[in-house]
């Protein structure tokens, strides 16, 4: 059974252990997402992200098995986009740091994920919600083409551990 929901507080560990997992399977594989627990997404971000309630977390017969951080932060280079809907602060979402497990990948937990964060940010009176992926994830990328987003642009992000080539994506939410 896959449950979507909004972590709690007290489950830090279990969402570290999660990101730990999944960084440690991924890295040097097709799809490294290039994440370094150190600096990104690290300890502190994760926990603020926590104490806001910006953690959405996928539990899979009892265990984590994917999460995504929902929040109003673009990182550097999301300024200036042209993006399709026109959204005042407070009616846009970012998804950061998308992960599943790649031992439970197969079983539409990231879509379940993703679906799931989609009617939060929705219910939340959102009018859209977007997201970045390096150009090399092409399986990420037909995921969010399969759930209603519309690629932007590409450019340049700058995150804590590093710049990266990205494409921005878009999913209107009326």
């Amino acid at each position: 059974m896959t449950n979507i929901r909004i972590a709690y507080p007290h489950e830090f560990d279990r969402i570290a252990a999660l990101y730990d997992e999944m960084i440690a399977d991924m890295a040097h594989s097709a799809f490294d997402p290039h994440w370094n627990r150190d600096e990104h997404p690290g300890d502190d971000f994760l926990k603020s992200a926590l104490d806001q309630g910006q953690i959405i977390v996928c539990e899979h017969d009892g265990e984590f098995a994917g999460a995504l951080v929902l929040n109003r932060e673009g990182a550097d280079g999301y300024e200036g986009t042209p993006w399709n809907v026109s959204a005042a602060d407070g009616e846009a979402s970012i998804i950061h740091v998308l992960c599943t497990l790649p031992r439970l990948q197969g079983n539409g937990l990231a879509r379940a994920l993703l679906r799931g964060a989609l009617d939060i940010a929705r219910n939340r009176g959102d009018r859209c919600v977007r997201l970045d992926v390096l150009p090399d994830n092409l399986p990420a990328q037909k995921l969010y083409e399969s759930e209603g987003f519309v690629r932007i642009r590409e450019t340049v992000l700058h995150y804590p551990d590093g710049s990266f080539d990205s494409i921005l994506y878009e999913c209107p939410l009326e």
